[in-house]
């Protein structure tokens, strides 16, 4: 995870205290009234059995594994969540919330190979839209561990660990640039650099093909 100045700790517990440390108070925008709807207003009242007080989220990708998890734990605790997907973008464009989760992007890095102009714009023109496209307070971008050089040397994969754009994969190098722009463009922003992911809803994986006992796809890579 890239830390800036309003991370103090870990980040692998929750993002409850990240998402909220530092995000100003703003417009909620509900989904209890139509994704065209703004409630200009605070969510009142903290759930009892939490300290935080209720805020807003938008989640692009929120029908993916990482974003669907993402909706579902943040409603589950009271906060006001819009899932963004594909098919209702346009019709939330203009929306406004606290904080702004990004889970959105090209999973698939054989893609990338393929066909590199696609994954441009699968996951680096969607950033640039979505850093315009919405109103936040704080923006939380999930990129890849595949943004280092080494991915065999954990050593080599720190946060301060220099990185060399030029010679990453197109799916690495896509992920690279749009973690650049949300550091440009974000007031607040805060990349979480993620490895594989396992969870309910998962379709795809090597992890995933070995407990369905599906054969294992191998590269040359």
């Amino acid at each position: 995870a890239w830390q800036d100045e309003f991370q103090t700790g870990t980040v692998a517990g929750s993002l409850l205290p990240v998402a909220m440390r530092g995000v100003a108070a703003g417009t909620i925008f509900s989904p209890s009234g139509g994704l065209a709807a703004r409630v200009v207003r605070r969510a009142s009242a903290a759930d009892p059995g939490t300290n935080m007080t209720p805020f807003s989220l938008i989640v692009l990708g929120g029908t993916g594994l990482i974003g669907s998890a993402v909706c579902e734990r943040f409603t589950r605790d009271g906060h006001a969540v819009v899932s963004v997907d594909s098919k209702n973008y346009a019709r939330c464009v203009g929306a406004e919330a606290d904080v702004l989760i990004n889970c959105n992007g090209n999973s698939y890095r054989y893609k990338a190979g393929q066909d590199p102009r696609w994954d441009f714009d699968a996951s680096v023109l969607t950033v640039e839209k979505s850093l315009f496209d919405f109103k936040f307070g704080r923006y939380i971008h999930v990129s890849t561990i595949d943004v280092y050089n080494e991915l065999g040397d954990p050593a080599r994969n720190q946060e301060d660990t220099p990185i060399e754009p030029e010679r990453l994969h197109p799916y690495g190098f896509h992920k690279w640039l749009a973690e650049r722009l949300v550091e440009r463009f974000a007031a607040q922003p805060l990349i979480l650099r993620v490895g594989t992911v396992v969870g309910t809803g998962m379709r795809k994986g090597p992890l995933l093909d070995l407990l369905l006992d599906h054969p294992l796809p191998m590269s040359a890579e």
